[in-house]
């Protein structure tokens, strides 16, 4: 990649940026303005990340080619990079939406990008800064006022793609892992975690769903992430004078909506896709069986609420919000070997509700047997094989009649009871693999009683507070809760 040094002295300023060099890419339409000889070589290398992140981005997975404006002038197509003091530190980095673009007809809108010049030329960090930040940029292009939720998970579901080796990716995951019984799109600006409730990773960690949406119904591409973005566009214009960008439309369609759209175009649906990823969210870690997510031993596995041994001594009772799941383990199912297991399950309110029993083999596909719902109530009979190792019951609940996924209220709960017995009178029949197309807002799995809880498989590391930093400044100033 060519690039070339244009170094001017001017007294400009430009969002209170303070310009002295700039570096321009003589491919693509991209510049690099900092105001200190001293970071020189970090320019070159944030300019030859961007053009990287460019030739992958827009040339080769299809994503949107963002809009960049300089000093209130015109959007263009391009971006600019500042590299500036962003108090995030090295590795800090953020995109900023500047303006509408007025030229076309959908709620899009320019942005420049900042790169704290804190960071060492060589850090690896610029580079995956640089492509996160600018695939952010991206999403602007196509709709700048969706759900933070959606901004975070599908960028962070690409930088999975692109950056196998990211520390980032695998802890925010576990994050999200930690808490099955929340919200899929749930929000929260809480950091540092106390791992009593979801914190500001857990957004970030939601990315789980658009790399099972990847692997699903993608064939595990990174190009049909941008596919799927592609149609949560809007016609409007965007006002830019509140505290985040809002579409004069509205949004409309939310991701929730223009996700069920896309699937059904595939043959099936939102609800049947939460129904599937539900227990794919399981078949992870350790007991990935290599026949779901692309890597799903890479992925912590969900919190277990409680352990239980056939036959229950009494129901098991568990409280969920709306599109979350819960996990019971069932234990001894060596004592189960050979005898029919009935699954029953009573859920409170009544509205869409789903389920599945895994079954765990050694060297083989998890055994996925869906639970039966009829409004709230859920049955599964079934033969216990006997070299079964491991089984988890999965109870989900999607909503109780419809879902606003830009409403941020997350007061609508459900709860359930859970019983499992056995009887020995009939001969046992192996169950065959399903492949599938199938708590309060302040507690956390660990506080029911019976919990076998685990803790989060990736562990914090200083190096990943500027990436939290860089996103949770930006919706603070982007993004303004409304909560019905």
């Amino acid at each position: 990649m060519q690039i070339f040094i244009l170094m001017l002295m001017v007294c400009m300023t430009v969002s209170g940026r303070v310009e002295a060099y700039e570096l321009e890419s003589t491919e693509y339409p991209l510049k690099v303005v900092w105001d200190s000889s001293f970071d020189d070589e970090l320019a070159v290398s944030v300019l030859s990340s961007a053009e990287t992140a460019w030739e992958r981005q827009f040339k080769q997975l299809g994503y949107e080619i963002p809009w960049t404006s300089e000093g209130g002038n015109l959007p263009y197509r391009g971006m600019i990079f500042y590299l500036a003091d962003t108090g995030m530190g090295a590795g800090g980095a953020m995109v900023e939406p500047v303006a509408d673009v007025s030229e076309t007809e959908i709620c899009d809108c320019a942005s420049v990008i900042t790169i704290d010049n804190a960071a060492s030329a060589e850090d690896p960090l610029v580079a995956e800064g640089v492509f996160h930040e600018l695939n952010h940029a991206s999403q602007y292009a196509v709709d700048c006022s969706e759900h933070p939720s959606a901004f975070e998970s599908f960028t962070i579901a690409l930088i999975s793609s692109e950056f196998p080796e990211s520390t980032i990716v695998p802890w925010v995951i576990s994050n999200f892992q930690d808490f099955p019984e929340y919200p899929l799109n749930y929000w929260t600006m809480d950091f540092p975690c106390n791992g009593s409730e979801p914190c500001f990773p857990y957004q970030l960690g939601s990315a789980l769903f658009p790399l099972f949406l990847r692997d699903k119904f993608g064939e595990g591409n990174a190009s049909f992430l941008s596919a799927i973005w592609k149609r949560f566009r809007q016609n409007g214009e965007i006002n830019m004078s509140g505290m985040s960008p809002e579409c004069s439309s509205g949004n409309s369609p939310d991701y929730f909506t223009a996700i069920n759209e896309f699937l059904i175009e595939k043959g099936t649906s939102f609800d049947d896709a939460f129904r599937e990823f539900s227990f794919w969210r399981a078949i992870t870690g350790e007991h990935d069986d290599g026949h779901h997510f692309k890597v799903g031993s890479l992925y912590a596995s969900p919190q277990i609420a409680q352990s239980v041994s056939i036959p229950f001594g009494s129901p098991v009772e568990l409280i969920l919000h709306e599109y979350s799941s819960r996990y019971i383990e069932l234990t001894d199912i060596d004592l189960a070997y050979g005898t029919n297991v009935t699954v029953k399950v009573d859920a409170n309110p009544e509205g869409l509700w789903s389920g599945s029993v895994l079954l765990w083999k050694s060297g083989e596909e998890v055994i996925v047997l869906p639970i039966e719902f009829e409004s709230n109530s859920g049955n599964l009979e079934f033969s216990m094989p006997s070299d079964v190792n491991r089984c988890i019951v999965t109870v989900s609940y999607h909503n109780h009649g419809s879902y606003n996924a830009d409403s941020m209220n997350y007061s609508r709960k459900g709860d359930f009871t859970l019983s499992v017995s056995h009887e020995t009178s009939n001969p046992p029949v192996d169950a065959g693999v399903d492949s599938g197309s199938d708590a309060d807002a302040s507690e956390g799995s660990a506080d029911d009683s019976g919990c076998n809880c685990k803790a989060g498989s990736s562990s914090w590391s200083p190096s990943m507070f500027p990436v939290l930093l860089s996103a949770m400044l930006l919706f603070r100033k982007k993004y303004r809760p409304h909560k019905e």
